[in-house]
């Protein structure tokens, strides 16, 4: 959420409105019967951030994540809340109501949300895809290096690989 802007409902979200450290739940469109993730609120004085993780091992998760990764830069999300308190006044020669104060209960990936400016910041699996990758290749080298350096060890001393597994 971007703090000050008005959004596409006519809402002003004011700073101090989202609750900094907010543990909520990642639903897919708002449809709380598709839990996809969860994650916490980070809150500056500009805007509101959700740091989630999709539930990876469930498949509704997995098939979030994978849309959201395919949807890229044109993916938006959205929150579900109670507006606890607000007001209502003039923007920019807009009737709009400022909202002041909410109980966050689920932040949603959409197609279309309500406030300007959202939108995936970062998409990564524990760490950005790159190093995700140079992370694997480096792991998988090191296993066939370490089986490599065993196997030669094992035909130094003369005993086929095979039977250096009895007893075990």
């Amino acid at each position: 959420s971007t703090f000050n802007v008005i959004d596409r409902g006519g809402d002003v979200v004011l700073p101090g409105a989202i609750e900094h450290g907010k543990s909520v739940p990642m639903v897919w469109a708002h449809d709380w019967s598709k839990i996809v993730g969860k994650g916490v609120t980070e809150v500056d004085d500009e805007r509101a951030v959700f740091k989630g993780q999709f539930f990876l091992d469930t498949t509704p998760g997995m098939d979030a994540y994978r849309t959201v990764k395919a949807v890229g830069a044109l993916q938006e999300f959205s929150w579900g809340s109670l507006v606890n308190a607000a007001d209502y006044g003039e923007r920019d020669g807009q009737s709009v109501r400022f909202i002041k104060s909410t109980e966050l209960f689920e932040v949603s990936p959409v197609l279309v949300g309500e406030g300007r400016g959202t939108g995936t910041l970062a998409l990564k699996y524990g760490q950005p895809f790159d190093e995700q990758c140079d992370t694997a290749l480096a792991a998988v080298t090191h296993i066939v290096e370490r089986w490599k350096s065993l196997a030669d060890a094992i035909v130094k001393q003369g005993r086929p690989i095979s039977e250096s597994r009895r007893g075990r």
